[in-house]
């Protein structure tokens, strides 16, 4: 790469930039830009000599093993990516969770249906589809009909086959988790000692297209159709069961009477429920029930902790430790419950609680993004009221002093827990692994755009749960078999930007490597070349390492 000092002779003025040269399919020279600086005039402003300055700093970037990689990949798909192909790149990430999909012997199981229902198309297809993609994109909203061709499997199925694939998935959902729950015990000894129970209320009688916001449902008077989804994990994050209650019985009490047979049923030591409620509902949880055995880990919303004392320990720059970029601190309480005695009377008492603060800079970022979001959605609210009633334009005023105080606690992410031996990255490691649980279950437009006439809704809620149970199976296994040395969030993002380019015929090129990647392909055994590959050796190395 070199400085390039573009001069325009219309206007006279110079542009500096960052460029690489290369040559295309027919043989010709080209440029390519990588970053731009602007233009000589106003960089002098600002820089006493912009051409050195910025000379410097592509020398710098030369050395840098990551810009060259970058460039590299950019070299192979300038000079020969043919722009008129349907499919010029394709996820390879896949594979890795898709060893773990082999050993819990799911493709068996759907193929031993599809004989039943004597159904023309693969049906362990669909299901796999559906699944490695939800493993990939956890959170996508996007509609995964038009991902069919983003793996090297086979997707060749039609709409119709996919909608009745739908409904057969959820006929055989009960039989299913029995088939996975067996299969996963051979590959795998649950940890009994405790389990987490995560709970947490969302709208699921939506049709695919629609879009919900809950305080307008509320609003309208439909909050009976919000539900309450239950998952038990084990100790280690592993999913052991689901539960969708019907919007008529979404109510804690519910819950809190069923905890003590959950935790019989699974033979579990201690059973700890993990709930987004406000920190004085912890002893409503805990109330009435066997402490040695019960427990619950809860949120603390940062901005409006009432405590000075508190909200001071929160903002002192007083860290225990740093673990994957977010900060963490701990410290001992003690919280008032009401708890039920041997007399049958209720009594005050008070339990040990561990209280956990995590700050993030990609929370802080993405807290503040949501501020301005809903500042210029109020705004724009109030100017639409101002246009319908013929008054001018005004703009609603904030008081500036209150959102600064409000921003000194973005990022900050407090937990309450009762159970003072677990450690700060377990705590908060569950809380956050049941937001991104509830985020996939949230995003219920996984697959479907706009479903036949009279496709049965439930069946739909249902597939939904199995596809979420599933991927979030894969992605805890295969966390735990890299010794937990990243979150299933991270492990996500690096399976999705492994991706391969078709650069030539029939060969393929892996365009990135990472350190995390060539973890993850060790851990189970896929060896992949950093040279350019054909379909049949891709398609050889996942087959050999199912």
């Amino acid at each position: 790469m070199y400085l390039k000092c573009s001069k325009n002779n219309k206007t006279g003025r110079t542009y500096l930039s960052c460029v690489y040269g290369y040559r295309d399919a027919e043989g010709k020279s080209r440029t390519k830009t990588y970053k731009s600086f602007g233009y000589l005039d106003e960089l002098e402003r600002h820089i006493k000599d912009p051409v050195e300055y910025f000379t410097e700093i592509v020398a710098e970037l030369n050395d840098r093993k990551e810009v060259q990689q970058e460039i590299r990949n950019n070299l192979i798909m300038h000079g020969r990516y043919n722009r008129e192909r349907s499919v010029a790149r394709k996820n390879l990430g896949y594979a890795i969770p898709y060893v773990f999909y082999s050993r819990l012997k799911i493709e068996a199981f759907w193929k031993n249906i599809q004989q039943q229902e004597k159904l023309v198309f693969d049906l362990n297809s669909v299901f796999r589809l559906l699944t490695l993609l939800r493993t990939l994109e956890p959170i996508s909203n996007s509609n995964q009909l038009y991902h069919k061709n983003l793996l090297f499997e086979r997707s060749d199925f039609s709409d119709n086959e996919l909608y009745q694939a739908l409904s057969i998935f959820a006929k055989y959902a009960k039989r299913f988790y029995r088939y996975l729950g067996r299969h996963l015990e051979e590959i795998y000894e649950p940890n009994r000692h405790v389990g987490f129970l995560y709970t947490f209320s969302i709208y699921l009688g939506l049709q695919p297209n629609e879009d919900v916001n809950l305080r307008k449902l509320e609003q309208k008077g439909r909050s009976q159709e919000i539900s309450q989804i239950a998952c038990l994990v084990d100790g280690n994050g592993i999913p052991m069961a689901t539960s969708y209650l019907p919007p008529a019985s979404n109510t804690w009490a519910q819950i809190e009477h069923e905890l003590e047979r959950v935790r019989q049923k699974y033979d579990l030591d201690k059973l700890v429920v993990v709930g987004d409620i406000e920190a004085s509902g912890a002893g409503d949880i805990t109330a009435g029930n066997d402490l040695e055995h019960l427990g619950c880990i809860v949120s603390m919303d940062a901005h409006n902790l009432e405590s000075k004392e508190l909200r001071s320990w929160v903002l002192d720059d007083k860290w225990d430790d740093v673990w994957f970029g977010d900060k963490y601190k701990s410290r001992q309480v003690r919280v008032n419950i009401n708890q039920l005695g041997k007399d049958g009377k209720v009594h005050k008492a008070k339990i040990p609680m561990k209280l956990v603060c995590r700050y993030s800079k990609h929370l802080a970022l993405e807290q503040r993004k949501h501020f301005q979001h809903e500042t210029t959605r109020i705004n724009r609210a109030q100017a639409a009221r101002d246009n319908a009633t013929g008054q001018g334009s005004t703009s609603l005023e904030f008081n500036n002093e209150m959102i600064r105080e409000r921003e000194l606690f973005d990022g900050y992410a407090v937990y309450a827990c009762s159970e003072p031996k677990l450690s700060f990255k377990s705590i908060a490691g569950h809380f956050q692994e049941m937001e991104r649980i509830r985020s996939m279950i949230t995003t219920i437009k996984p697959f479907v755009v706009k479903p036949p006439v009279g496709f049965p809704r439930q069946d739909y809620i249902d597939t939904h749960l199995m596809i979420c149970y599933v991927a979030t199976m894969l992605s805890t296994l295969l966390r735990l078999n890299i010794k937990e040395k990243g979150s299933a969030e991270q492990i996500s993002r690096e399976l999705l930007s492994f991706n391969c380019l078709n650069i030539k015929e029939n060969l393929w090129f892996i365009m990135q490597w990472t350190d995390e990647i060539k973890l993850l392909l060790d851990s189970v055994g896929l060896q992949f070349s950093h040279e350019p590959m054909t379909l049949a050796d891709i398609r050889h190395q996942i087959a050999t390492n199912k």
